[in-house]
């Protein structure tokens, strides 16, 4: 294989790997090498001469590598990828096919979609909106939709700078539908994947409020529909601000006076939400704690207890509250229920509730509610195993 050749087919393969759904094997890794090695010899050089030219040009090529298996398919810094996006590079995952074929890679966001999205947030947040849960719908081939291939690009700052009220329409429509986004983006332990790409953009859109930031914050909180995701950005300034938990963060979002409004606007709504408000929630556990964590540790204790009264309030209660863990064997993942005490002490009585679902998995006399009850005993021990 010439190096034209291989390099063509590195460039495909990492600008899959950028869009957060491929891996690349070690397998794949060791051929690469080998086969990149083998049309180097034919150019009588080898990889430890050249890696250091081959960095200046292609993503991941470590500049400085003797290693016979490795010094390719190097983890890229986002910031250095956002660069390479900017600037139109070889290395970017959106134009390097440009540089070959004079085409536009399949997954790259297209000229009209920077129009389209310029043209939305322009008009106002409902327009902003419809066009993220358009773009949530068209799946590429590389797995991700075009909505989070959108936000990866608004992150990397490749539109045009929004003026303020662009910023704010942008804002309020993430407020508004990122929940609904959620359904259709890969849901890893640190929420749906759109969710983190949009996470990104935030610190430019917020600072080009300028004089109209901490109203523009207290409309995203006070009046977005997207709870969860509110609850989301919440729970990280919380904890970014060391309010809870020992170990602060400077990745944050909002000035301390900024997230003592927020708070206020979140703890209100939560106050203000029944317990079936909550369950209607992509992560009602998340909400819980959220609440706990802004500091009303009671609010959340008193909702729940006249629901867990009854041994049908009880069985629904604690459906709600079950943690996620996820294992992983080499043929097959499973995601497992668990309530252990580290996660729903603070919110119920975990030695009750345990007593009560192990009777009623034993006694009850409804065979589906039995079943019921003998789940979440289950869940009870994977969360002490968990």
């Amino acid at each position: 294989m010439p190096v034209y050749e291989w390099i063509t087919v590195y460039l495909a393969e990492m600008s899959a790997r950028a869009s957060g759904r491929t891996n690349i094997s070690e397998e794949q890794r060791v051929r690469a090498r080998q086969s990149l090695d083998a049309a180097l010899e034919c150019d009588g050089t080898t990889f430890g001469e050249v890696c250091d030219r081959l960095a200046d040009h292609l993503p991941g090529i470590a500049s400085y590598h003797r290693d016979p298996d490795g010094g390719i398919y190097e983890e890229v810094h986002q910031v250095e990828m956002d660069r390479a996006i900017g600037a139109r590079r070889l290395s970017s995952p959106d134009h390097y096919r440009l540089y070959f074929a004079f085409a536009q890679p399949t997954n790259a966001p297209r000229s009209s979609d920077f129009n389209d999205l310029a043209t939305a947030i322009a008009a106002s947040a409902e327009q902003a909106a419809d066009l993220l849960r358009k773009w949530q719908g068209q799946r590429l081939t590389s797995g991700v939709t075009r909505a989070e291939v959108m936000l990866d690009r608004l992150a990397a700052r490749v539109l045009a700078a929004p003026t303020a009220p662009e910023a704010e329409h942008l804002l309020l429509a993430y407020a508004n539908v990122m929940d609904e986004l959620a359904g259709g983006s890969v849901n890893d332990f640190g929420g749906p994947d759109v969710w983190r790409r949009a996470m990104r953009s935030l610190p430019t859109l917020l600072d080009t409020l300028g004089d109209a930031r901490e109203a523009g914050i207290r409309r995203m909180f006070a009046e977005g529909q997207a709870v969860s995701w509110l609850t989301s950005l919440f729970r990280h300034e919380t904890f970014a601000h060391g309010r809870h938990g020992d170990r602060p963060d400077s990745d944050r979002l909002l000035a301390s006076d900024e997230l003592d409004l927020v708070t206020e606007v979140m703890l209100g709504r939560y106050r203000r939400m029944s317990f079936d408000d909550i369950k209607a929630q992509l992560q009602p556990l998340s909400m819980l704690f959220a609440w706990q964590q802004g500091g009303d540790e009671d609010g959340p204790r008193n909702l729940l207890a006249s629901e867990v009264d009854t041994d049908e309030g009880l069985v629904g209660t604690l459906q709600h509250l079950c943690g996620r863990v996820r294992t992983a064997t080499a043929t097959a993942e499973r995601e497992i229920a668990t309530l252990s005490r580290s996660n729903i002490a603070s919110l119920v009585d975990y030695e009750s509730a345990r007593e009560r679902i192990t009777q009623l998995a034993e006694t009850a006399q409804d065979p589906v509610f039995r079943e019921k009850a003998r789940i979440l005993l289950e869940s009870f021990r994977d969360g002490d195993r968990f």
